[in-house]
């Protein structure tokens, strides 16, 4: 999963759907005391890619949420990267 190069990966999982991480919340900082514990990302044995975040404040954030905050810290980690990021 390429999505995994720029989130921090705390642990596998096991799930009897496919392969589970838990992972750093994009959002932690929004987390109560930057809570690390409830989110997880994850692909099903059909192919199918998951995320879900048991935190209040991420109900409403699914895969496609994640997806856009992980490919926004990938561009602005290049950017850094090329000293072009202020």
């Amino acid at each position: 999963m390429e999505y995994l190069d720029t989130i921090k990966v705390l642990g596998e999982v096991p799930d009897g759907t496919g392969v589970k991480f838990r992972i750093r919340c994009p959002w932690i900082s929004e987390h109560g005391a930057g809570a690390d514990t409830g989110t997880y990302i994850g692909q099903r044995h059909d192919g199918g890619l998951w995320f879900r975040c048991w935190h209040a404040h991420c109900a409403s954030r699914g895969w496609v949420e994640f997806r856009q905050a992980v490919r926004l810290r990938a561009k602005k980690l290049t950017l850094i990267k090329k000293g072009t990021y202020a």
